[in-house]
């Protein structure tokens, strides 16, 4: 295996506890990372009535002890700041804020290429996807992250750049600014046309 043998790995999500979210492909690919060699656990962050189902299959697949569900919580600084990497399992998704959260903390992430996460994520550069519902295709971007340092921390760090360029505070005012000054210009344009056919028409 790959896995360092004293090194202990920490995947995490955050979200409700609900079939949506397809929480049991990341339980399902802990089991496999444990096959492979690897001293992974899995952190969610959360709660709802997929937490019992959670816990059934873990128990099943004998990795109970290395799922952790710590329940919703106020405050999800400090659980992000415990990962040393962030998973999206979501079947469908809009533009999810916890991924942006978790890619703020410079968390890299493997997330299910589906509409929402891709505005995000651009495989290979600020994060790495995965179809939906394929745990063995997510051990093995797991695998991936928490073995090649560089890849790691590269994604990291452009998974960052890309939410301080985007969807900060400040870039969303921009974002705006840069509609009404183009709204501003049509409607300028419009005005200046609206002159001239006054003027052709006398």
């Amino acid at each position: 295996t790959l896995f360092p043998s004293t090194t202990l790995f920490r995947s995490g999500s955050l979200g409700r506890l609900v079939p949506v979210k397809d929480f049991h492909t990341p339980v399902a690919a802990l089991s496999q990372l444990i096959t492979d060699g690897g001293d992974v656990h899995l952190l969610l962050v959360g709660d709802g009535p997929d937490r019992d189902a959670l816990i059934e299959q873990a128990r099943t697949a004998g990795v109970a002890e290395r799922l952790h569900l710590v329940g919703q919580q106020q405050n999800i600084a400090p659980w992000l700041a415990v990962m040393d990497l962030y998973v999206n399992t979501s079947l469908s998704e809009g533009m999810s804020q916890a991924i942006l959260e978790a890619m703020a903390a410079g968390l890299p992430c493997v997330a299910t290429d589906v509409e929402g996460v891709a505005e995000l994520i651009t495989d290979g550069e600020t994060g790495l996807l995965v179809e939906r519902g394929d745990p063995p295709a997510l051990a093995e971007q797991i695998e991936r992250l928490l073995t090649d340092a560089s890849l790691e921390s590269r994604v990291a760090a452009a998974g960052q750049a890309r939410v301080r360029e985007r969807y900060t505070w400040e870039a969303t005012i921009r974002g705006f600014e840069s509609v009404w000054d183009e709204l501003l210009q049509q409607r300028l344009h419009q005005m200046q046309n609206d002159r001239s056919q006054k003027g052709n028409d006398q």
